[in-house]
């Protein structure tokens, strides 16, 4: 859209899903799609809404098979982001993470363990892999620096990027990236968010 200064602002928000190619993982069904809820922004130009959606691919895994599912969700304040975002979840347990595999869903979620779309999360099966591999802490925030990174002394205050499982696949170890003092390089910080790392075994027969 064009600003007060005649100059045209837009923004791209993309999201990837990277596979080593190490002759074990084999993918197939590579698919994505918008969220059909999202959040009217009103503006002087008109209302429009943020660009939300998802990943998913079916993989065999040692020839087992394993849907993988990436999203961004939307944020959870004010209340009427919160029930976008609640409907976003609603669709990707209708749509993508609907699958008779085993399924693995990661991403920012923006939403906080606790939370009322957490535990619609929870309600539908699936586990957290950062509190199944470390049930006793730490605490493993991932978020978020302030913009525009340059404070070596910010610190993460909350946990919003997930990983969940469902089904026969179990989190052993889980670790935070991109958090620790040693990582602000050059002025910055690697990004707002830290990373979450998380190592699954596929458990079923």
């Amino acid at each position: 859209m064009p600003s007060a200064a005649g100059i045209t602002v837009g923004l791209t928000n993309r999201q990837a899903i990277l596979v080593r190619e190490d002759g074990e993982v084999e993918v197939a069904d590579v698919t994505a799609g918008p969220f059909a809820a999202g959040l009217p922004i009103p503006t002087a130009q008109g209302t429009f809404s943020l660009a939300r959606g998802w990943l998913a691919l079916d993989a065999r895994v040692r020839d087992r098979p394993l849907r993988l599912v990436a999203t961004h969700l939307e944020v959870g304040r004010p209340s009427a982001a919160a029930d976008v975002q609640r409907r976003q979840i609603e669709e990707l347990l209708a749509g993508p993470a609907a699958a008779a595999a085993p399924v693995v869903m990661l991403g920012d979620f923006n939403l906080r363990p606790g939370s009322e779309t957490y535990g619609v999360l929870r309600d539908a099966g699936f586990d957290d892999a950062w509190t199944r591999a470390n049930p006793d802490g730490p605490a493993g925030l991932t978020c978020c620096h302030r913009a525009p990174l340059t404070d070596p002394d910010d610190r993460l205050r909350a946990r919003i990027d997930l990983v969940l499982t469902r089904g026969s696949v179990t989190a052993r170890r889980a670790w935070v990236v991109g958090d620790e003092p040693g990582d602000f390089a050059d002025g910055l910080w690697p990004s707002d968010h830290a990373g979450v790392v998380a190592e699954l075994e596929l458990t079923g027969a």
